[in-house]
């Protein structure tokens, strides 16, 4: 994981700008699996680990959380992969917990995610002007969701 934040083409579109050091990633890693607010899932293909993906800050209480993806492996870039963690992510959040709405944010620009996002049943909800500097300028972060009643009808 540590190679994936060091390379720029990979952090180019995350918030995450800088890599972590071993000690960060391990401290980061070890929190996700204490964290009763968290769930977080290692994304392999054919045995190999390729990226992560997971809901952090679970509001149990209003029943929503917060979720994330990254593919990594660039290798495995643009093979629908992210697309499918997001949509397995979303129907075991559904199906098996009390929650009914995820979050997600995108950066201006990723494409990417966007698409892998509104394959699942993400939308637009709204945008932070300005929110991250990269190569020379700012660019927004799109702000998006899934409500549990959407997804229901999408699996209908």
């Amino acid at each position: 994981m540590m190679a994936w934040f060091a390379d720029k083409e990979v952090v180019a579109r995350l918030c995450n700008r800088f890599p972590p050091s071993a000690d960060q990633q391990r401290e980061f890693l070890d929190a996700q699996a204490r964290d009763p607010a968290s769930l977080f899932w290692a994304i392999e293909v054919e045995g190999q680990l390729v990226g992560t993906t997971g809901i952090r800050d679970i509001d149990w209480a209003n029943q929503r959380g917060e979720t994330g993806t990254v593919i990594g492996d660039k290798s495995m870039w643009g093979q629908g992969i992210a697309s499918e963690a997001m949509r397995l992510r979303t129907d075991y959040a559904f199906a098996n917990l009390p929650l009914r709405k995820l979050t997600s944010s995108y950066m201006e620009g990723n494409e990417a995610s966007r698409k892998a996002q509104t394959r699942v049943g993400y939308r637009e909800v709204g945008r932070r002007n300005q929110q991250y500097f990269r190569s020379g300028g700012w660019l927004d972060e799109i702000l998006t969701e899934v409500l549990r009643e959407d997804w229901e009808k999408g699996r209908a």
